[in-house]
């Protein structure tokens, strides 16, 4: 084996372990995500990380506390909103046609994928309200 194939391999392994760290974090967010939309923002951390397929130990590779991963979970969540509110077309004349657009485009999250969107802002149980 030459030099230049074991740098290539040893150069690829911290990108493996980068994506794989990524990776595990997204989906500890993801399952803060719909534990909140369950209304359920204070799950324990074994539940979230069986709901991550991850290990008890994965957790506290990225996350000290679940406060911690709740903020991330809801940081996301904004995060991904506000890009696609940046992304809107630039160009409309008026102040009224793009708030429309905004407002459309942050209820629209909601009813296609409410997870992501109940962690930002859980809806209120309705179901013993009677509607």
């Amino acid at each position: 084996m030459g030099t230049h194939a074991m740098t290539e391999q040893i150069t690829d392994v911290p990108n493996s372990l980068s994506w794989r760290k990524a990776r595990t974090r997204a989906a500890l967010v993801r399952a803060a995500q719909s534990s909140m939309a369950a209304r359920k923002p204070t799950a324990p951390i074994l539940e979230i990380t069986q709901a991550a397929d991850v290990g008890m130990g994965s957790f506290y590779n990225h996350f000290q506390t679940t406060e911690e991963l709740s903020l991330a979970a809801v940081e996301e969540a904004l995060d991904r909103h506000g890009a696609t509110l940046d992304e809107l077309p630039i160009g409309r004349e008026h102040a009224a046609e793009v708030f429309a657009q905004s407002l459309h485009l942050t209820g629209r999250p909601h009813r296609r994928s409410p997870g992501p969107s109940n962690a930002v802002h859980p809806r209120a149980d309705t179901s013993s309200a009677g509607c």
